[in-house]
């Protein structure tokens, strides 16, 4: 049964640098490289099969021409994100409130800091809870940044991030994230820079203040002794050898430190640092083997 390696979309949005290629060994021409699409089929960025007979095809191409699979999307989009600047405080919607505003869904995702310059932090919800008029008025007056929660980050710390909450990277973060398949972001608050056409980037303030809760993050999720675990996906961190199944699941395998080898059925591909590979739902039994890290996801 197969297991494919990955190769990601890039993005070069104005806040990223170029730890993503240095540390991970992304092939890209893109300068800042801020973002890798390490497994995705969304319509703004597939990554692409890069091993076996479908080498050069979009994994979203596989899902719709090949794969027989039930969906024809991942639900799932994993990317590693370099925020060599902050970006934007923003918010994302919940599936009911992104249908109302006209996108396809909302995006609940999973931060999980893999660098950390000293002193970085993360915008993680709002201080206190406040009233519209007031989350209004900072946002009139320029002060969102006097609501938001500070929250300092290093190497190895995860944070959950439902729909709703608003939050934003600080600078000197490189981290794996882990989301809905869904490109969708309000933004709110941008430290006034200026987009490559020379003009102030667009907020979305009035779908920000339908999405955004105005309060803290309630850190009081039950993941079941899994890094994390939401209705769209499960992630688990493994620093050694393991074994899985895909009977009723896609599975995503992401190296970030050490080598491993991946084994399903007569396939088997080596993982290094940066490595994406794809498993298919229904491809049975497969083996881990290896030490540093890796992360699998599910649905």
């Amino acid at each position: 049964m197969p297991v494919f390696r990955l190769a990601p979309a890039c993005k070069d949005y104005l806040w990223g640098g170029n730890k993503i290629r240095d540390k991970y060994h992304v092939v890209s021409d893109m300068d800042p490289l801020a973002e890798a699409w390490v497994f995705s089929t969304n319509e703004n960025g597939s990554s692409v099969i890069a091993s076996g007979k479908y080498a050069g095809m979009s994994l979203r191409e596989y899902f719709r021409s090949v794969s027989n699979a039930r969906d024809k999307d991942l639900p799932v989009l994993i990317k590693f994100l370099d925020a060599k600047k902050s970006l934007s405080v923003q918010v994302h919607p919940d599936d009911i409130t992104a249908k109302l505003l006209g996108e396809s869904s909302g995006k609940t995702e999973f931060i999980y800091i893999l660098e950390a310059d000293p002193g970085s932090e993360l915008i993680y919800g709002l201080e206190k809870e406040i009233t519209r008029e007031e989350w209004e008025r900072h946002i009139r007056e320029g002060t969102v940044m006097d609501a938001v929660h500070h929250e300092p980050v290093k190497k190895g710390d995860g944070y959950f991030v439902p729909a709703g909450v608003v939050h934003g990277y600080g600078a000197g973060i490189l981290a794996l994230e882990i989301q809905q398949n869904s490109d969708v972001t309000y933004r709110i608050y941008d430290y006034g820079r200026l987009g490559k056409d020379g003009k102030p980037r667009k907020l979305h303030l009035k779908e920000a203040s339908a999405a955004a809760h105005l309060g803290p993050v309630r850190d009081e999720f039950g993941f079941d002794g899994h890094l994390v675990s939401c209705p769209y996906f499960t992630t688990d961190r493994y620093t050694d050898s393991f074994e899985g199944s895909s009977d009723i699941s896609y599975v995503s395998l992401i190296v970030t430190e050490g080598t491993f080898e991946i084994q399903n059925g007569e396939d088997v591909l080596t993982g290094n640092p940066g490595d994406s590979f794809y498993i298919p739902e229904g491809s049975g039994t497969y083996c881990v083997k290896g030490s540093g890290e890796i992360f699998k996801t599910v649905k």
